[in-house]
């Protein structure tokens, strides 16, 4: 959450940025009403918990586009185990220790809602200029949730929000939220954080959270930016690669090998131009099937055929990740493309995708780039705060329904990107540099 040194515009000139394109009220605080915060209901289906993590014990092989060992893995450091919940205050709904769902320890926090969100804090002592938050968290719910938490910087009137939209995809499943800059009020000082509150809306009246080993990480220097391209359709190549080389810059197309060639997906010399030009190819799987929906031996076939069809045509680098389609995973699949993959990546949220670094290198999320004005706000905020934001689209300037954007609205949105003090780096570049560790049982 450290705001970046080097910005060339200062911190009251990227809210005023902020509330000039409508995303700040008039106090200089983005209101609960927001769209953009709001979780969003989608059909219901099941995961289990996901037992990955970023660090990797021995070093191997990437000439076939097997796993390779990173060079830069920050210290995380504990905040709350949830062994004693005594410090914390019951805002609204209720707070129960629970020995049967642990992520670490010997015990959880679990949190029961009534009506409106559940809500508890707790007074703390940390430097929030240096550090970013992650916490362990689970639901079991009817709908998605947004799980937040507010950084009283140092008291709520100037206080920064971070947090993560969550999508029901993800029910029942234990694994790390890496929570990025979503909302600032006032001028908040991050070097005197002296409470924090932890704050999760949506769900049914009866849906039940569990939190579990809080930590912060150390922050990058600056914020990052990712950019991914969905599908391998074409409209990358024709519409977005052009203005991305206008501005140098490269993104990550998500490719279903088995559709490469076919009516508006790209073709292997497209797809070995971009990459001739920074991008990376990786995988969407084969078949572009939810990994949910079908057998495991289907949905590791799906994985394994996916990547080898990528390090067969030259793509070594983009097979070392995996974009899960329709955000669908389980413990048994994940688990398995860890094998394979370094990076595993699941559905957007519809705003920020994370801090700055990874604590979980199978589940890493992504953020919904297809509104510019949103796509300008998690600019602001990730070179505000250095978060990583991930860009995702499906098409620029295309026919399809959901994630995409027109032609003129994703030059405005390069070129904004380009005058921010946000580095645009690949998925290679995040596994090698961006990750912190975060111990699991």
């Amino acid at each position: 959450m450290k705001p970046s040194e080097s910005t060339s515009r200062t911190r009251r000139n990227a809210l005023k940025s902020l509330a000039a394109a409508g995303l700040l009220g008039v106090a200089g605080c983005l209101g609960d009403s927001g769209s953009t915060d709001q979780p969003t209901q989608t059909p219901g289906s099941t995961t289990n918990r996901q037992t990955t993590t970023g660090n990797r014990s021995t070093e191997t092989d990437t000439s076939d586009g097997q796993q390779s060992e990173p060079s830069n893995v920050a210290q995380s450091t504990l905040v709350d185990d949830f062994e004693n919940l005594s410090e914390w205050t019951v805002e609204s709904g209720s707070l129960h220790a629970d020995d049967s769902q642990t992520f670490t320890g010997s015990q959880s926090a679990r949190l029961e809602r009534t009506q409106g969100p559940v809500s508890i804090s707790r007074p703390v002592d940390i430097d929030g200029s240096t550090t970013d938050l992650s916490l362990a968290f689970r639901m079991d719910s009817s709908g998605n949730a947004v799980p937040q938490v507010k950084l009283y910087a140092p008291d709520e009137a100037n206080s920064l929000v971070v947090g993560e939209g969550i999508r029901e995809e993800s029910n029942r499943n234990w694994f790390r939220l890496d929570l990025g800059a979503r909302r600032v009020n006032g001028l908040p000082n991050l070097e005197e954080v002296s409470r924090l509150e932890i704050r999760i809306r949506g769900g049914g009246p009866d849906t039940k959270f569990w939190i579990d080993d809080l930590r912060t990480t150390p922050s990058p220097d600056s914020g990052k930016a990712m950019i991914f391209f969905d599908d391998g359709l074409v409209s990358a190549y024709e519409n977005a690669y052009p203005v991305l080389q206008e501005h140098e810059m490269s993104a990550a197309s998500s490719i279903v090998t088995g559709e490469v060639g076919a009516e508006n997906h790209m073709s292997i010399e497209q797809m070995e131009e971009l990459q001739s030009n920074g991008w990376e190819m990786v995988s969407h799987t084969h078949s572009h099937v939810s990994l949910q929906g079908i057998s495991r031996v289907e949905a590791e076939r799906e994985i394994v055929n996916a990547r080898q069809w990528l390090v067969d045509h030259g793509f070594e680098t983009g097979a070392r990740s995996i974009v899960y389609p329709y955000g669908g995973f389980t413990d048994a699949t994940a688990s398995f493309a860890n094998q394979y993959h370094d990076l595993g990546f699941r559905y957007m949220d519809t705003l920020s995708s994370g801090s700055g670094r990874v604590t979980q290198n199978m589940t890493a999320s992504r953020g919904d780039a297809s509104n510019l004005e949103r796509a300008k706000k998690m600019v602001d905020l990730g070179q505000l705060y250095s978060d990583l934001e991930m860009f995702t689209f499906h098409e620029v300037g295309g026919s399809s329904e959901g994630l995409q954007m027109s032609t003129g609205d994703f030059e405005e949105f390069v070129s904004y990107l380009d005058d921010s003090d946000l580095e645009v780096i690949t998925p290679s570049t995040l596994w090698d540099r961006y990750q912190a560790t975060a111990p699991m049982d």
